[in-house]
């Protein structure tokens, strides 16, 4: 974990508590939340919710979709970069040699801090794009061993009306 994310947790954790943490001893169904886009960590975790959930998790490997087990990346793992470049190197080799053109970029296998909802308590935990985008509000099944962070004070903007 970086020097700046250290900093942000102990910042965090001078004005606010801290997250319960939750690991799942079986696969579990939870609800992926919507509405939830314009909720953003207080403290110094640049808005984003995957870098939350490093901070307290203090996970420095590979990040895997909840959900589908697909390898996942961040900026502050650039293993987890390598792993996700090299899916998507295979992927190009394969559409080449299938005549196919790959509809897909590294994005597609950025991680999102995802906010899902478990006995009335909203969580962060990583999700793929994929899942995060097309399951909003729908009950989802996260696998065992997920880890789980509270999340704790967000700050909520208004949303804009466009």
């Amino acid at each position: 974990m970086s020097i700046k994310l250290i900093a942000a947790r102990e910042e965090f954790l001078k004005e606010h508590r801290e997250p319960k943490i939750l690991v799942l001893d079986k696969d579990t169904d939870v609800v992926n939340m919507e509405g939830t886009s314009n909720h953003h960590p207080n403290g110094n975790f640049s808005n984003s919710w995957t870098k939350y959930w490093i901070a307290f998790t203090h996970e420095t490997g590979g990040v895997y979709c909840a959900e589908c087990g697909q390898a996942i990346w961040n900026d502050e793992n650039e293993k987890s970069v390598a792993i996700c470049r090299d899916i998507l190197k295979q992927h190009q080799i394969n559409c080449r040699v299938e005549g196919k053109e790959l509809d897909e970029s590294l994005d597609d296998y950025r991680s999102h801090g995802s906010h899902v909802l478990l006995d009335g308590v909203t969580y962060i935990t990583p999700l793929c794009p994929e899942h995060n985008t097309n399951d909003k509000g729908l009950k989802i099944k996260l696998k065992k061993g997920t880890i789980l962070v509270e999340e704790v004070d967000p700050r909520i903007e208004e949303e804009k009306n466009h």
